[in-house]
């Protein structure tokens, strides 16, 4: 499988926790509830019904997209998608098409150690259809889910193993619960997947499948696994043009062909008469801003020690607080309060949780101190330009064992009352000594070796 280029794109579709539905005033939480008794004449698709768009759906999108550092276009629209299915009562479901809400962004992730950045395509708002629902002789209708506003997030193709596209929706669950724009519970069917996939050979390409409404995060690793090594066993049988649609088997780990799969032209877009074009510069977004979830603040505040000004600050900048949750559980407990107070307190030039591991795990191996690393932050770019200045400061930072020595046989000698007080028991005095070192040094020496070797010195060991 080794010749095998692997490229995977997502569309997961999440529902929002909305007070209502897309289109109407109906409940949004239908869970538990007797089937077809949250519905009225506009989820129920009658005609003559008119669709008025929820505002809350509308802006819990744009802060997932802001929060995903996407593009919000001054206009978007809604258009019809047509196609026929049992629970779709209008026979076309209103969705977005040319103009969606968010454009591109991306979601970053950890995955053995190293950090990536998922691009995204673009982040829509639409509403879910209703649910079918088997029994032994007879297919029933439920459409109390008919009319629930989605977000659906679109990658670009660029994702390369089933472990990665795994990793990538675990992220995506966690900032959009912490976003508090959706629960995102894949149970209950809140947060569901479509993973497309295909396999390159030198010039040769796979068709293109797309594998439907995989709601685990481990039947989207099965899931793909499975079809990268059908489509690598029968390559020669699946080389050339066209899509295919398959369902996936959970029991047998199997995915299994379902139809042709469709192309844009196929569900006739055209735009939503009944919905006016939507002005994305009238909508005030701060709006929302206030429904983050006030246990953030206080979560953030207890289990990293940050002060409440800090953690209310991540929680009032999108972009801050997406970041700080893409670093949770990749930096270790110091390294994280570090970065929450640079990313409330320093004018960094870019918010990117790559170069703030990358800096991290420079200082955790010394070579780098912290003074050096904020520096860092106000000017660096990109990665590439993190790891020079690092290099930069590495060849100028006091390494010189016996150069540092002697500069602090100078500076314990210049300062004998100092060294007195120290040794009758004052030891925060210690900071002075190593201030007046790095001084020496011009801020290039890494604090604590020059805290250990000043403690030898003063202590005479």
């Amino acid at each position: 499988m080794s010749d095998f280029k692997i490229i995977i794109g997502l569309e997961i579709h999440a529902q929002l926790n909305t007070k209502s539905k897309m289109f109407c005033c109906c409940d949004n939480d239908s869970q538990g509830k007797k089937p077809n008794t949250v519905v009225c004449p506009i989820c129920l698709g009658m005609p003559g019904t008119l669709p008025m768009p929820n505002k809350e759906a509308i802006l819990k999108t744009l802060k997932l997209g802001k929060a995903l550092s996407c593009e919000i276009p001054n206009y978007s629209k809604f258009d019809r998608k047509h196609y026929y299915y049992p629970d779709l009562p209008k026979g076309y479901q209103i969705s977005q098409y040319d103009m969606p809400l968010c454009i591109g962004g991306n979601v970053s992730l950890e995955l053995n150690g190293v950090m990536k950045s998922v691009k995204l395509n673009r982040i829509h708002l639409e509403e879910d259809a209703g649910k079918l629902i088997h029994l032994s002789k007879n297919t029933i209708v439920d459409l109390n889910r008919a009319g629930t506003p989605l977000v659906e997030i679109v990658t670009e193709p660029v994702i390369s193993s089933p472990a990665e596209a795994k990793e990538f929706m675990r992220s995506l669950q966690k900032i959009l619960r912490q976003l508090n724009v959706s629960n995102a519970d894949m149970e209950k069917g809140h947060l569901r997947c479509d993973a497309n996939i295909s396999v390159i050979r030198s010039d040769q390409s796979s068709k293109i499948i797309e594998i439907k409404n995989l709601n685990s995060f481990k039947f989207v690793y099965r899931a793909l696994e499975f079809e990268i090594n059908r489509l690598t066993s029968d390559f020669e049988g699946n080389i050339g043009p066209g899509k295919q649609t398959r369902g996936f088997d959970s029991k047998r780990s199997q995915t299994y062909p379902q139809r042709l799969k469709e192309e844009a032209s196929d569900y006739r877009y055209f735009p939503e008469p009944d919905i006016p074009t939507i002005d994305t510069t009238l909508l005030k977004i701060e709006e929302v801003d206030s429904e983050l979830p006030s246990t953030f603040v206080l979560r953030v505040h207890e289990e990293y020690n940050l002060s409440k000004e800090v953690a209310k600050k991540l929680t009032h900048n999108l972009e801050l607080m997406s970041c700080f949750i893409v670093l949770e559980g990749k930096l270790n407990h110091d390294s994280l309060k570090r970065s929450a107070n640079w990313l409330a307190n320093e004018k960094i030039l870019r918010i990117n949780p790559d170069l703030l591991v990358t800096l991290n795990r420079s200082i955790e191996k010394s070579e780098i101190n912290s003074s050096q690393a904020k520096s860092i932050l106000r000017s660096a770019v990109d990665e590439e330009d993190i790891v020079q200045q690092i290099k930069k400061f590495r060849s100028n930072d006091g390494r010189d064992i016996d150069g540092v020595r002697k500069i602090i046989d100078k500076v314990v000698e210049s300062n004998k009352k100092e060294k007195e007080k120290y040794l009758a028991g004052k030891k925060q005095i210690l900071g002075f000594f190593i201030g007046q070192v790095l001084g020496e040094l011009k801020g290039n020496g890494n604090p604590e070796e020059i805290s250990q070797m000043l403690k030898s010195k003063l202590d005479g060991k």
